[in-house]
């Protein structure tokens, strides 16, 4: 079975939700999949690092802004941006 990258995913959704042109109801739940796939990821997947070097296929831009994101929120103490 092919499937995303659960990383690019939530990091994408992250971004997502900080578009001002986005709708705010869409907004409030791109953030929500976006930590629920973080806290997925980090708790079940620990091969799967969020570090800039594993994430190469994003803009920086992208991976910055969301690790800030990330780290703002309710994660897991484990979490390293």
């Amino acid at each position: 079975m092919v499937a995303p990258d659960p990383r690019a995913f939530a990091l994408h959704k992250l971004w997502l939700s900080r578009q001002s042109d986005r709708e705010p109801i869409k907004r409030k739940r791109d953030m929500d999949q976006a930590i629920a796939v973080c806290r997925l990821v980090l708790q079940d997947l620990p091969h799967l690092p969020f570090q800039p070097a594993e994430l190469k296929m994003l803009p920086k831009s992208v991976v910055s802004a969301a690790a800030a994101a990330i780290a703002d929120s309710e994660l897991p103490s484990d979490y390293r941006a």
